[in-house]
This record gives C-alpha cells, sequence and structure tokens, in this order.
C-alpha cells in the first residue's frame, strides 16, 4: 500500500475515534477531514468530494436541518399540542411545568447532588402560622 493509502486509513480511524470521544459536530469533523485530504492531495479532487454530492447524502441531511429548525421554533410543541391535546389533570399540567424529574447532573454530582434541600424562605399566613416552601432539588 501507498503512503497515501496508509495515511487515508489513519484518517479514517482517527475520524471514529473523534467522533466517538468528543463532542464535537459531525459536519466539523468530516469538514476537516475533507480539507486535510484536499490539501494534502490524497486522493482526486472529484473523488474526494464525490461522497458529498450523492443524492443519498442530501435525502438523509435535509431531515435533520427540517426538524432542527421545527425544535427551535417551537413548530413541534403546537403539533403536539394538537394531536395529544393539553394534560388532563393538575399533577401532570405540574409535572410538565416544574420538570418533576431530576437532570441526569444532580444524580451524579460530586457534592452530593440530587438530594433534596429546604428552601431558605419562611412565609407566614394571615393566621401567623409559619411555613416553609416545599423542598426543592439542590442546583
Amino acid at each position: 500500500m501507498s503512503l497515501s493509502a496508509w495515511v487515508m486509513l489513519a484518517l479514517l480511524a482517527q475520524t471514529f475515534i473523534i467522533r466517538f470521544v468528543t463532542r464535537i459536530p459531525p459536519a466539523a469533523v468530516f469538514v476537516g477531514v475533507l480539507t486535510i485530504c484536499l490539501t494534502f492531495h490524497l486522493g482526486p479532487e472529484a473523488g474526494l468530494l464525490a461522497g458529498f454530492s450523492n443524492p443519498s447524502v442530501l435525502t438523509i441531511g435535509t431531515p435533520f436541518i427540517v426538524a432542527a429548525g421545527m425544535y427551535s421554533t417551537g413548530a413541534v410543541n403546537r403539533v403536539v399540542d394538537q394531536l395529544i391535546g393539553p394534560p388532563k389533570t393538575l399533577s401532570v399540567s405540574a409535572r410538565l411545568a416544574m420538570n418533576a424529574s431530576p437532570r441526569r447532573s444532580d444524580l451524579h454530582a460530586p457534592n452530593g447532588g440530587g438530594q433534596l434541600r429546604s428552601a431558605s424562605r419562611a412565609s407566614t399566613t394571615e393566621s401567623g402560622a409559619r411555613y416553609s416552601s416545599a423542598a426543592i432539588p439542590s442546583a
């Protein structure tokens, strides 16, 4: 095998490692590898760019772009509200509004996150009885 073939094989392995280990977006990784290949002439330009002009790449990539746009504009919430409807009970509404489930980071925090702490503010009712607000998850 030639040197360029070994470099391409190393780049392929490095691409998989970067994708599995880091949080770099896939598009940045793939464009970076393409740039390296084009810069060091590791293959013919037409061959390197042929994969990006394949119609299946557009067929798979376009729904991701549309879904991201719908999610960021809130259109998904409107569609779901129309299909499922509003919550039927108060407890379901409260759970949705307050996001009752703990965050994963709270459960695995080194300082004992996930434990409940009491709110520091206490209030007084009209009759003079003191009460404190309910326990809230630690942040």
